[in-house]
């Protein structure tokens, strides 16, 4: 029981946000506040396992800024055809990130949401399904269906 909470606990977490109390903001508080909230209740950062080492982070910082490039520069030639950017600026208004605000939630998606969402499914949830390899298949095959996905239009 306790596995499935912390399977579904994110998308609770959007749902209260979303649906609850109706509010984008609340909805991104609630969310990474469980992906970090989660692993630190469980004492998923031991010392011994936190060791960084400079080729560790100089491959880190190499393979990010490549792959930085490459999503950037991929996104300036074809966003014409990926976004559509009226759409997305209407939206962005009608969920009050104007100004500073839409400064912050750029700032939110590119640097905290890729660092704690590979914290919580890549270090702390994957770590805890694999330690149940009877049921790692089935663990992140629900992992993967609840996290990801896409409204019907």
């Amino acid at each position: 029981m306790k596995m499935m909470l912390l399977l579904i606990g994110p998308k609770i977490m959007m749902y209260i946000g979303l649906y609850v109390i109706e509010n984008v903001a609340a909805t991104f508080l609630l969310f990474y506040g469980w992906l970090l909230g989660a692993p630190l209740l469980g004492k998923a950062f031991p010392k011994e396992r936190m060791r960084l080492s400079k080729q560790g982070l100089l491959l880190g910082i190499i393979s990010g800024g490549v792959f930085f490039i490459f999503i950037f520069g991929g996104m300036i030639w074809l966003h014409e055809y990926l976004l559509d950017v009226e759409s997305l600026r209407k939206l962005l208004v009608d969920w009050g990130f104007i100004g500073p605000a839409e400064i912050l939630l750029v700032l939110v998606l590119l640097l905290l949401n890729p660092v704690l969402e590979e914290v919580y499914w890549r270090g702390y949830m994957f770590e805890k399904i694999r330690n149940k390899s009877a049921q790692s298949g089935v663990g992140r095959s629900l992992l993967a269906g609840l996290y990801v996905r896409k409204d019907p239009q």
